[in-house]
């Protein structure tokens, strides 16, 4: 995608988004054992971008390894987990922002208003909610929508939460037809887990030639994405939000335990490289899951 992706943000003039994802993953940091003198992969140089395929792969990785404990701790203590979409179809609202603005009052409508947050916090324990933004196939047009991973009470609610998000999204974009969709699928094995959390927490735009080759559409999305965040979490799964954030942030570890896999040294000294040259050069580096004790 970086041939795609680079190229497309220098097109609409977003030079430094552009310079940022093209030195992403440019750079290596490798620990250099003092005594044998082996190279252990230490981590990588990453941009981070709402906007950057690998990054978001990464960010989605964390997600699974917080995410996946918790909803087999809460199935086991006779809870559910579901993944709810919800949409605004067959209205066009034509302008991003509005499409944006639109989703979370209705959101918050059906969360929190018209009295809906008794009922709602009565089954909902907690729960992931992802803003996904993308070009409609065939229309060409804005299609943003809510993935969101609830953990809840047992018992059917779909009637109920299907009835408040027509009318919240009704509400939200002033017109009494029906304008709201709603999907809800449940989550029973680890393989329904994985894909629901995936598609929660997953990409926030997506990664698509309709919108990286629409020089207009992608400037729009850039200036009402900008500072966004798209993924937040509720209830019993806020604190995650913090966790997830913290650690994707890391880029390089520490080797204050290292301990070298080959002679047993436990000192040494961090080196930055390009990519480049370690493929050029053909240089040896030890992976990073067998360096610390």
């Amino acid at each position: 995608m970086s041939e795609l992706v680079v190229p497309a943000t220098r097109g609409i003039g977003e030079f430094e988004l552009a310079k940022k994802l093209e030195e992403c993953g440019k750079w290596i940091s490798t620990a250099v054992c003092c005594a044998c003198h082996t190279r252990h992969w230490v981590g990588f140089q990453r941009c981070k971008s709402k906007w950057c395929v690998p990054c978001n792969a990464v960010k989605t990785k964390i997600w699974l390894s917080k995410l996946l404990p918790v909803i087999d701790e809460k199935i086991k203590a006779g809870y559910a987990c579901s993944h709810l979409s919800l949409t605004l179809r067959d209205f066009e609202l034509g302008e991003l922002e509005k499409m944006v603005k639109a989703l979370n009052h209705a959101w918050e409508t059906m969360t929190h208003g018209n009295g809906n947050r008794a009922r709602w916090n009565e089954w909902i324990l907690g729960g992931v909610r992802n803003l996904e933004v993308k070009i409609g196939q065939g229309s060409n047009g804005w299609h943003a929508h809510l993935h969101i991973l609830l953990i809840h009470k047992k018992g059917r609610f779909y009637d109920w939460i299907r009835h408040e998000w027509e009318n919240a999204s009704g509400l939200a974009v002033g017109t009494t037809a029906k304008v709201g969709s709603v999907h809800i699928r449940g989550i029973n094995t680890k393989t329904d887990g994985l894909k629901g959390i995936i598609e929660c927490v997953k990409y926030p735009v997506k990664p698509e030639p309709e919108l990286w080759k629409n020089e207009t559409a992608l400037s729009e999305a850039v200036t009402v994405l900008h500072g966004l965040r798209q993924t937040t979490a509720f209830g019993c799964l806020r604190d995650l939000v913090k966790i997830v954030e913290t650690e994707n942030e890391v880029d390089v570890k520490s080797v204050v335990d290292f301990v070298c896999q080959y002679c047993g040294c436990t000192e040494a000294t961090l080196e930055k490289l390009l990519f480049a040259q370690v493929v050029q050069n053909g240089l040896k580096i030890v992976d990073i899951e067998s360096r610390f004790q």
